[in-house]
């Protein structure tokens, strides 16, 4: 009889572990790719130009990019209105979404008083060139970027009012988090959370709000690596975003990741 109701009792367990699943499976976020940490290459599926990098991921299956601001091509400065406005004219003849922008300037760079103002201009930049490209699609464009524990009072000032002046959210992948400040938002980035030995889903579920950009990254003994192959428990993670009513995309993180065509495929395939 004992042997009997322990047999139900796991069938039921099981049961219930697929039916939750399943649900997250309906409500896990989409995916999006991040074009930060592809190298031009021109032997590389993407290519050396920006129109090549789109087409590419269009035909990875693709459904939203995040544009990479730091890479030639694609930095605001480089953009006129009539350049930003044919990109996401391409984007929209592929069917693809702009769901925001990287900007991960080297965070010292926000401290060095030989830097510091060259690093403010750059994210300034970006936010403006994402309130364009959010004007042209109606959805918001988020920001995304590292800045510096001990970036000075000046320069969290002159962000925070460009992020008011914009209207786009700035979000910060910066760990620990910084104090929440409107206009300077979360952002998450696993592989940054690990290395310190912190849980990334414990950091979604003590964040004081809901995260503004998740990113879908992982870390080995050997670095960063392709999610799954690290410490990253991902199904526990979309969870904790679930859970939190995390509502963008998950971001696919190329940064450091060796044959990141195979990581794409994979990332897109699984979703």
């Amino acid at each position: 009889m004992k042997e009997f109701r322990d047999a139900r009792r796991f069938r039921h367990v099981r049961i219930v572990r697929k039916a939750m699943i399943a649900t997250i499976e309906a409500l896990r976020p989409a995916r999006a790719i991040s074009f930060a940490g592809l190298r031009p290459d021109a032997d590389a599926p993407w290519g050396q130009t920006p129109r090549r990098m789109l087409d590419w991921a269009a035909t990875s299956g693709a459904r939203a990019v995040v544009l990479d601001a730091t890479s030639p091509g694609f930095r605001p400065r480089e953009l006129d209105q009539s350049a930003r406005r044919d990109i996401v004219a391409v984007l929209r003849r592929a069917g693809i979404e702009c769901r925001g922008l990287d900007a991960f300037i080297p965070p010292s760079h926000f401290t060095d008083p030989s830097n510091v103002d060259r690093a403010v201009s750059a994210l300034v930049q970006s936010m403006d060139m994402a309130a364009e490209i959010s004007r042209l699609t109606s959805q918001p464009v988020p920001v995304c970027t590292v800045i510096a524990k001990d970036a000075g009072s000046d320069v969290i000032r002159r962000l925070l009012d460009a992020s008011h002046r914009t209207g786009v959210a700035l979000a910060d992948c910066a760990w620990p988090m910084r104090e929440q400040r409107p206009g300077l938002e979360i952002g998450i980035d696993p592989a940054a959370i690990l290395v310190t030995g912190s849980d990334p889903c414990d950091a979604v579920l003590k964040a004081d709000r809901i995260p503004t950009v998740a990113r879908l990254s992982d870390l080995s003994a050997n670095g960063r690596c392709e999610p799954g192959e690290g410490g990253l428990d991902i199904l526990r993670y979309e969870v904790a975003l679930v859970t939190r009513g995390y509502a963008g995309c998950v971001v696919v993180d190329l940064r450091g990741v060796h044959r990141q065509s195979t990581m794409v495929a994979r990332c897109i395939e699984s979703q």
